[in-house]
């Protein structure tokens, strides 16, 4: 491709050439570099452990010399300060839409670009050349800051059908890039015969780390062992057919109930370093009659059981199948150290329960582990297919790394729905995406959705692949 360096509105439909407009990028003058890495370091006496924050502004600057009427560089001039103008409207205003870019194109690159955030232009003077341009020559330094990654001029986009709605996933397969993609549009929405309409959802990204082939989100507790006045039921309403029961028959006490270890997942034979992660736990349970139950998730090492981390206790009242978020596990718990065995085939979850009220049954049907790395959740959508249209829920990643989310209702757009992200970027290369969702009034085993995500690609400098 040919050589560019321009200023550009996001749409592309007016830009101001930088490298041989009226006003010409001076030879080797343009200075640029890769974002820096801010952060805290953690000392010790004989090194140290850094930290990642944030990447850090980018301050370029370039020269640029003008030879024409006086009109026409007074013009030029005027084109540039229009778009840092723009620049600074779309940064302050909450209704401007437009976004200023730097737009560039090595010899033989594709192009790229780097939201800009402000700008100024200083006019210097030189042997027969000022301000006041006499003898129709101007001389001009700009000075840019700029969004610290480059990202593609369009966007990529996945489609998946179908999403189960208790651990459905699907997988992305050589994102593009050198720092985790933008993911400029998610939308949840429903589909005809899909249930609903589905309330909440949780969605969450997981990192290729070793390996994604054998890792599976769903785990079924029956898989495990169950404990005290714990034992498995056959239910045609739990996934899998089977659920575990807890009676309290002899004690009704906050006591282990269950536990499952990757280890007892498909019989032992799934590769364990395909489930390194950070995990949030969602539980699928149910009370049999009216009361309240309190279920508690421990987690660490399974020949560790007397040092498992406990989560916060969460309180049972519904008769009806439901999620319910349990808190946050890593696999393995220790962190990986190289030369060290990992020990993630040991990695254990317990639940531990008690009654709190009333006499009902607490059935424990499965867990669902939701990447907790690149997270999303949103409450108080109304996803569902109707006739003619979809009922979906849209997460937006602007060019500024802001969010906004808003939830369609019978075609009309909201502002509101309660969200929430962590680092809802794409990561480079290998990922699988992990979904569950849960109508208000419970959790339904036939309920799917449809995903669409479409991202941009980032990089710390030059565009490769």
């Amino acid at each position: 491709m040919a050589v560019v360096l321009r200023l550009a509105n996001v749409g592309q439909t007016t830009t101001v050439d930088l490298r041989s407009g009226i006003l010409e990028l001076v030879d080797r003058s343009w200075r640029t570099r890769t974002a820096p890495v801010e952060g805290q370091y953690r000392h010790t006496p004989y090194g140290a452990q850094p930290g990642f924050s944030y990447f850090g502004i980018v301050v370029e600057t370039m020269d640029l010399v003008g030879v024409d009427t006086v009109a026409h560089l007074v013009g030029a001039a005027n084109d540039i300060e229009e778009m840092l103008e723009l620049a600074r409207l779309f940064h302050t205003d909450p209704l401007r839409s437009e976004s200023i870019w730097l737009e560039v194109n090595a010899d033989g690159e594709s192009a790229r670009r780097a939201l800009l955030y402000k700008g100024s232009l200083q006019y210097p003077t030189d042997v027969g050349i000022s301000a006041l341009l006499e003898n129709g020559t101007v001389q001009a330094s700009l000075a840019l800051s700029r969004h610290p990654l480059w990202e593609d001029t369009v966007y990529s986009s996945v489609d998946e059908d179908d999403i189960s709605c208790l651990g459905g996933t699907f997988s992305f397969s050589s994102v593009a890039g050198v720092c985790p993609a933008r993911l400029w549009r998610t939308i949840v929405r429903g589909r005809n015969g899909g249930g609903g309409p589905l309330m909440r959802f949780w969605c969450g990204i997981r990192p290729k780390y070793l390996g994604l082939t054998d890792f599976t989100p769903l785990w079924e507790l029956e898989d495990g062992t169950a404990h005290i006045d714990t034992s498995e039921v056959v239910d045609v309403g739990a996934s899998g057919g089977k659920k575990l029961q807890v009676t309290f028959a002899t004690q009704t006490d906050l006591i282990k109930r269950a536990q499952i270890c990757v280890a007892h997942l498909a019989g032992g034979s799934l590769n364990s370093n395909d489930f390194y992660g950070r995990y949030l736990v969602l539980v699928r349970a149910k009370l049999s009659g009216s009361g309240t139950c309190a279920v508690q998730m421990k987690a660490g090492y399974s020949s560790y059981s007397g040092v498992l981390s406990p989560s916060e206790i969460v309180y049972i009242d519904n008769t009806n199948w439901r999620l319910w978020e349990l808190g946050e596990i890593q696999i393995p718990p220790g962190g990986v150290l190289a030369g060290v065995t990992s020990g993630a085939r040991y990695a254990e979850i317990q639940v531990w329960a008690e009654r709190v009220s009333g006499t009902p049954l607490l059935d424990l049907d499965c867990l669902v582990l939701i990447p907790a790395t690149h997270f999303l959740y949103g409450d108080g959508a109304e996803i569902e297919y109707v006739i003619g249209a979809t009922r979906p829920a849209t997460i937006t990643v602007r060019e500024d790394d802001l969010t906004a989310a808003q939830a369609n209702f019978g075609g009309t757009a909201e502002a509101y729905l309660d969200y929430l992200v962590r680092d809802w970027y794409l990561p480079v290369g290998d990922s699988m995406f992990v979904l569950a969702a849960e109508r208000n009034g419970g959790h339904y085993l036939t309920d799917a959705v449809d995903v669409d995500l479409s991202y941009f690609p980032r990089w710390l400098s030059y565009r490769g692949s």
